[in-house]
């Protein structure tokens, strides 16, 4: 008789908090945008001029947890090899082919493993409209880079999208119903 293990990612959605950068510009500072350009940072803080036929951007914020099966104990992930996880993302090769650059110098404390995030505005793959590579902590949370601030995209408007997370060593989930995300 063969046995089969099932890997389970426990994907829970929550509210948005906090934010993680900033532009300012002083006064009589010029900032000039080329057309298709845009500015994005958390908050951005202009008291000179802008001009230029770019925008400055919006971002959508994702709060939510999954648990991996493997690492979970008593509530939380262990965190024990997370001194062997690379600091480049490891989703840019076969099946995910992410191009995505993010890293960090050292894995923050906390940290589990790498996640890949989607935004869908429908359940097929085909209806993507945004990804990003993340990271995820002991208590379920998926963070970005930073190791503490919620997950955002820039560019996006508000709307319902459905969530999907790739793990490389579980099976994807989606959310089960489009979730309402509101740009910042």
């Amino acid at each position: 008789m063969k046995s089969l293990t099932c890997f389970i990612l426990v994907l829970i959605l929550t509210s948005s908090i906090n934010s993680q950068s900033s532009m300012i510009a002083d006064v009589g500072t010029t900032i000039h945008v080329g057309t298709g350009a845009e500015i994005c940072a958390d908050v951005v803080i202009i008291n000179g001029t802008f001009s230029g036929e770019g925008t400055i951007c919006v971002s959508v914020k994702l709060n939510s947890k999954i648990f991996l099966e493997g690492p979970y104990n008593s509530g939380i992930m262990n965190t024990t090899l997370n001194s062997n996880l690379p600091t480049d993302q490891p989703y840019n090769n076969s099946p995910w082919n992410y191009p995505g650059t993010e890293s960090v110098t050292s894995i923050p404390t906390g940290v589990v493993d790498w996640v890949l995030v989607e935004l869908r505005s429908g359940l097929a793959s085909g209806t993507k409209v945004a990804r990003k590579a993340a990271l995820l902590k002991s208590d379920g949370t998926i963070v970005d880079l930073d190791g503490s601030s919620p997950v955002k995209f820039y560019g996006l408007s508000d709307g319902n999208y459905y969530v999907v997370i790739f793990h490389r060593n579980h099976l994807a989930v989606i959310s089960s119903s489009a979730q309402t995300f509101v740009a910042e």
